[in-house]
């Protein structure tokens, strides 16, 4: 099949002997194409081997396989009686298929005026009004009258053993009379109901209350008015202790034994316990002022600290720098920040880290934001972010670094800090933070 092509079938309009009339010239045609199409073309007139018409034909938006007319602009108007010949053709843009496109030579015949009309029927409504000689009956046909009919008496039909018996099985509320109940189960009733095996349990389990005890705390309001309070049929109404005791148990609305309240089991949550809840700590929180000197090292601002019972896969640790530095005199001056990871025997790992230069005698705002998540036994990824402001011009400098990897296992105790270090610059050189801030979070 083509994406596109559209058949002509014929001339449709005017017929083969047509009377003498204006006709608006049709060629049926079909879209044999997967695409919709709109078809176009001409169609011509001729007598005695003579053009004597021509106008453009247009089809409306043809759907794959529909058959539709394409109609000419303009109206012909036979001059006279006699034998014509129409020929055209119709296509479509991108048509694949052009054999089909041709609207054959088509000879008609043009008669002459059109016939005269049948004699109108004389009006005679009254004959097919009720009691009229041909009286109409709507029996037996499909639609609806124009106005409301009654319905005829039928309350048989409806009843027990009737040609349309009414089924109640499936219809919702309340009948008007009341019905005789079916068996049913418990799951039926609203509070459930204790069952007599149950109720013979518990009564052979304790004390036997007394008929004069039950009807004494019977309830007397609301949707249980006349069943036993619920208190009545438990043999305790808490379990003081954290372990599971089926002893301090009682008769329960659902149908079984067990507690009567939640037990208690905050043991489970505590340090040693079997459930025990792990919180990371954070070792330093705050740094207020920050010293960098060539000759002072690696300077710690926060630490972050954790087990390896703590650091469980999805475990993620955030760490926040910022401060104001003053620099003094001196060429060269950088300083890097950087997130570690620190083994039991001292072994650091870089995760991520941002340098920057600083130019000698001048005022900066920085601001650090260092993060490290935990995957399978050992570290995953790092990530950390810097910018650097000099106060006096509110020139930025920004620095990103990324670490992805697997490498750094996670020890017994794993350490994590945000630390600073001077990288070059002269000896006598000094960066000072002052009003600094760096605080640490570990969330899983």
């Amino acid at each position: 099949m083509a994406d596109y092509d559209v058949e002509v079938l014929g001339l449709k309009s005017p017929a083969s002997t047509s009377p003498l009339a204006p006709y608006r010239l049709v060629v049926s045609v079909r879209n044999n194409g997967i695409h919709a199409a709109v078809a176009s073309g001409y169609v011509r007139v001729y007598s005695t081997g003579l053009q004597i018409f021509e106008s453009e034909v247009f089809s409306n938006t043809l759907a794959p396989g529909v058959t539709g007319d394409c109609s000419s602009i303009g109206y012909w108007t036979p001059p006279a009686e006699g034998f014509y010949m129409i020929q055209g053709y119709v296509s479509t843009p991108l048509d694949q298929v052009k054999h089909n496109n041709n609207l054959n030579p088509t000879n008609i015949h043009i008669t002459g005026t059109p016939p005269t009309p049948p004699t109108p029927v004389a009006l005679h409504a009254a004959q097919h009004e009720e009691d009229g000689t041909d009286e109409l009956s709507i029996e037996g046909l499909p639609g609806r009258a124009a106005d409301q009919q009654e319905a005829l008496a039928h309350v048989a039909s409806h009843q027990a053993g009737g040609t349309d018996a009414l089924n109640v099985g499936s219809l919702s509320g309340i009948l008007a009379q009341d019905q005789p109940a079916q068996v049913h189960s418990n799951t039926r009733h609203s509070p459930v109901m204790a069952t007599t095996a149950e109720l013979d349990s518990h009564r052979l389990a304790g004390a036997a209350h007394t008929a004069a005890t039950n009807l004494a705390n019977r309830e007397t309001t609301g949707p249980d008015t006349g069943f036993v309070k619920k208190t009545q049929l438990s043999s305790s109404t808490e379990v003081p202790d954290a372990g599971d005791n089926p002893l301090k148990a009682g008769l329960r609305l659902g149908n079984s034994y067990g507690p009567v309240n939640a037990v208690h089991h905050a043991a489970k949550h505590a340090v040693g316990g079997v459930d025990e809840v792990a919180i990371p700590t954070v070792m330093t929180g705050i740094e207020r002022n920050m010293i960098c000197t060539p000759a002072g090292g690696l300077k710690r601002l926060v630490t972050l600290e954790m087990t390896a019972l703590m650091a469980k896969p999805g475990t993620v640790g955030h760490a926040e720098l910022s401060g104001i530095a003053n620099t003094a005199a001196g060429v060269g001056q950088q300083v890097t920040f950087c997130i570690y990871h620190e083994s039991n025997n001292g072994t650091l790992t870089c995760l991520s880290s941002c340098t920057f230069p600083m130019a000698a005698n001048k005022s900066f705002t920085f601001h650090i934001t260092a993060k490290f998540g935990i995957g399978i036994l050992a570290i995953l990824a790092g990530l950390m972010h810097g910018e650097l402001i000099e106060t006096a011009t509110a020139a930025e400098t920004h620095r990103e670094d990324r670490y992805i990897g697997n490498t750094a296992a996670l020890a017994e105790t794993s350490r994590f800090f945000l630390s600073a270090i001077w990288v070059a610059g002269n000896l006598g050189s000094t960066l000072t933070g002052s009003d600094c801030m760096a605080m640490g979070v570990v969330r899983r």
